[in-house]
């Protein structure tokens, strides 16, 4: 897809590429595009506990496994921007309900659901008309696209996954991505991959690692996949743990959830980033994919600090407070970065006292 789109949008286009866009007849098609107008700050919509959904009876599927139903969010980004696109995890939410709560929560934005591979609509992708999406592949697992926003000069392809259970399951979305890795198409362009993948790649992922240090067959096979689309772990902040059991007495914690990314991305977005988070009803964290073109990026001044200030009598009691008083420092992906916003907090002491 080439071209830049129109801040106005255009829903010729769009109805074009709905047109385009074919998928296996199963149980159903997804809704298209929702009708009422959204405001700006509706955005922060995905960071509630989704209360809408829950107004009336018989709008959910019933679980089929006991434990809390997963729903993690991932979210992309632009600098300046609302969270635009977004995709969540299996919902619950019956089909027949998808278009009129999509209609209240997400008002205008488009969607994009796989209920025609799962009753349950595993995956919903929305977006608003700053972003140009175009599917390229979707599947009970796995949704690609191709993304272009507003103010990025080029497309990347995205693909949103949610892993079944079972490794054989696996298996099946283990292929999908090796012939992803395979098509001319996509391996020229940026791809990045997210979502809950449901295996850990190594065992220190895995909070019992103690008790059972060994590596699985599921995880030679993801750690194969891998290797063969030659994808690496996008930079992020965050725990490393991105799902728990939610049981305070016997709490088993796991990375499931990661971004990960070819070479071309890595070239055309040296200084994007994600950040894991808590927040909502889930029993995964949220990711938050942050963009930032190489091209755009501001020219940080190196860091400075007057070493005669530490001789000033006033300057160790003012360190000793600002330390105690902030969040404590722990062992987590994001401890550095923690400790180097500690560090520019002192320095802005420092600044404090030097100009009186």
């Amino acid at each position: 897809m080439a071209g830049v789109q129109e801040k106005e949008g255009s829903d010729k286009e769009k109805a074009g590429s709905d047109k385009e866009w074919i998928t296996p007849s199963k149980t159903g098609r997804s809704p298209g595009k929702f009708s009422e107008g959204l405001k700006p700050s509706a955005g922060a919509i995905l960071s509630n506990t989704y209360s809408v959904l829950g107004e009336e009876d018989g709008v959910f599927e019933e679980p089929m496994q006991v434990e809390t139903a997963s729903i993690p969010s991932t979210v992309v980004i632009p600098p300046k921007e609302v969270p635009d696109p977004a995709v969540m995890g299996e919902t619950w939410v019956r089909e027949k309900n998808a278009k009129r709560i999509g209609d209240k929560v997400f008002k205008d934005w488009s969607v994009l659901m796989n209920y025609e591979f799962n009753r349950r609509g595993r995956l919903w992708i929305v977006w608003s008309n700053k972003v140009r999406m175009t599917p390229f592949y979707k599947s009970e697992q796995l949704i690609t696209c191709s993304i272009k926003l507003e103010d990025q000069p080029e497309e990347f392809f995205c693909s949103f996954v949610y892993a079944l259970n079972t490794g054989e399951q696996h298996k099946v979305l283990w292929q999908e991505l090796k012939d992803h890795a395979d098509s001319p198409i996509i391996n020229s362009k940026p791809l990045v991959l997210m979502g809950d993948f449901n295996e850990t790649l190594d065992m220190a992922e895995h909070s019992r690692v103690a008790d059972h240090p060994m590596v699985t067959s599921g995880m030679r096979d993801f750690q194969d996949v891998v290797g063969y689309c030659s994808l690496t772990d996008l930079a992020s902040n965050g725990p490393l743990f991105t799902w728990w059991n939610k049981q305070d007495q016997d709490p088993i914690m796991k990375k499931l959830d990661r971004v990960m990314v070819n070479d071309m991305w890595l070239q055309r977005f040296p200084r994007a980033y994600n950040v894991f988070e808590a927040g909502g009803c889930s029993d995964h964290l949220r990711s938050k994919l942050h963009m930032q073109s190489d091209d755009n990026t501001k020219k940080h001044r190196p860091f400075k600090f007057a070493n005669v200030l530490t001789e000033m009598d006033e300057f160790w009691p003012m360190v000793d407070t600002y330390w105690q008083t902030t969040q404590p420092l722990f062992l987590s992906t994001s401890t550095l970065f923690r400790f180097h916003k500690k560090i520019e907090g002192i320095k802005a002491i420092g600044s404090a006292i030097g100009e009186r």
